[in-house]
């Protein structure tokens, strides 16, 4: 299972308000608080309900999780996998344009155009296909 941010925790969009966030809180506790007295895994998930609320309800705590989430965002793009996969999903979009076109399915000359187009950008950046 993924990681979940602070935000998913709390079930919320990062947009979120101060009163979102404290309602969100509320909402959460009244869920799973009487469980977290039975349940070790609950209890887990709880603690880590709290202390999201506990970062997000501070701006000041708030504004600096924002940027370690787009610093956290920005790395990911920069990384070789995160390249490698995207490249994958070019090639595999390119072969799927081109079998829609060849069967005569429901795409437009102007869709393979621009995947085309797309994956010259890629390859004039250096990227192999």
């Amino acid at each position: 299972m993924a990681k979940k941010n602070l935000y998913e925790l709390l079930e919320i969009l990062p947009e979120a308000t101060q009163d979102e966030i404290k309602a969100a809180m509320i909402r959460l506790g009244k869920k799973y608080a009487t469980q977290s007295q039975k349940n070790e895994t609950v209890r887990a998930h709880f603690n880590q309900i709290k202390e999201a609320y506990k970062i997000l309800s501070s701006p000041f705590r708030r504004a600096s999780y924002d940027d370690f989430l787009r610093q956290s965002i920005e790395e990911k793009k920069n990384s070789k996998e995160y390249q490698r996969r995207l490249k994958e999903k070019v090639i595999k979009g390119w072969q799927i344009g081109k079998q829609y076109a060849i069967k005569g399915g429901q795409i437009t000359k102007k869709t393979v155009l621009s995947v085309w187009q797309f994956s010259k950008r890629l390859a004039q950046k250096g990227w192999q296909f």
